[in-house]
């Protein structure tokens, strides 16, 4: 299979490229850093039997999205599947003023993947088929202190990838939702509270490729944080208060 990668270049994209490629798919990435997708798509194509190729793309700025697309196409042929992953996190505080913040969140969280999907579903309608797997988070559950930006724009990407689903399905398009909970990546790293069930960035990979090669829409793990976040979303406002205060300041 031909597959189109977004923030590629560390965490859940480089490892989500790895375990494809071990699987003798070919990767196209994407990301900013092209220092670090030379060095990954050399090893990649060194060590396993797929094959990895890669373009800098800034996915806040709509024409780099454009030029990876095709370029993606160009060298591909086809795009079967799309892994929509890019993202920021950090920690934000309305004790001072966030408008910035926010903006560039929701463009790298949730613009990004809007943008994406404009270039890509004509394609895979096109081809009448492909996958696109989308990465939001379980931090859509409820607006936890410090992290506004971050939160709203995954609980935003969230709602707009289960409506993609709905609306692309009878055009042979599979959309599906990548929830993880806590796993190691650059983001996790600078949290300073603790993170139930943190997971390795490896093993989140091997879940998450897997489970799109068998055509899952619903890709939420570990089981333990998702049964806790489910609980959370339904906890009385007094009570989310309380834990809400005690987890994050």
């Amino acid at each position: 299979m031909n597959i189109f990668i977004t923030g590629a270049s560390s965490g859940i994209g480089k490892a989500v490229a790895t375990e494809f490629t071990a699987f003798g798919h070919k990767v196209f990435l994407a990301s900013r850093n092209t220092d670090k997708l030379a060095e990954i798509c050399a090893d990649l194509n060194s060590k396993t039997s797929g094959t990895a190729d890669y373009i800098k793309c800034d996915v806040t700025v709509k024409s780099d999205i454009k030029c990876a697309v095709e370029a993606a196409i160009a060298k591909l042929g086809t795009i079967d599947i799309a892994f929509l992953n890019s993202g920021v996190g950090g920690k934000y505080f309305f004790k001072k003023p966030v408008e910035k913040d926010f903006r560039f969140v929701m463009d790298t969280n949730f613009y990004s993947v809007i943008d994406c999907l404009e270039y890509i579903v004509p394609i895979m309608q096109e081809q009448k088929k492909g996958h696109i797997s989308v990465v939001s988070s379980m931090a859509d559950a409820r607006g936890f202190a410090s992290s506004a930006p971050y939160g709203a724009s995954k609980a935003a990407l969230t709602i707009a990838v289960e409506s993609a689903r709905a609306e692309l399905k009878s055009l042979g398009i599979t959309v599906s939702t990548v929830r993880p909970g806590f796993v190691k990546s650059a983001i996790t790293d600078k949290n300073n509270f603790k993170m139930p069930f943190l997971m390795e960035t490896e093993k989140a990979a091997k879940i998450i490729a897997s489970r799109i090669l068998k055509n899952k829409t619903q890709i939420y793990f570990p089981w333990q944080m998702n049964w806790l976040t489910n609980l959370i979303k339904i906890l009385p406002d007094s009570w989310f208060d309380k834990l809400n205060k005690d987890i994050r300041n």
